[in-house]
């Protein structure tokens, strides 16, 4: 799991991030832990599946839309 999360935070947000500032654009990379604006649990019926839930927006409110 930490291969695949590594993967997707890091090389694909940053991939991601760049094409998007190639159009012009101002992109931030956020992940679903940044800030603390999900918790996760882990559903052992389905193995390694996290539960995301909503925790604390403020990071999310600040940014412009």
């Amino acid at each position: 799991m930490p291969v695949i999360t590594g993967a997707l935070d890091g090389a694909v947000n940053a991939e991601m991030v760049s094409r998007a500032m190639l159009q012009g654009l101002k992109p931030v990379g956020l992940n679903l832990s940044a800030g603390n604006a999900c918790q996760f649990t882990v559903n052992t019926k389905l193995g390694a599946v996290g539960i995301a839930k909503p925790a604390d927006a403020t990071l999310l409110n600040v940014l412009p839309c």
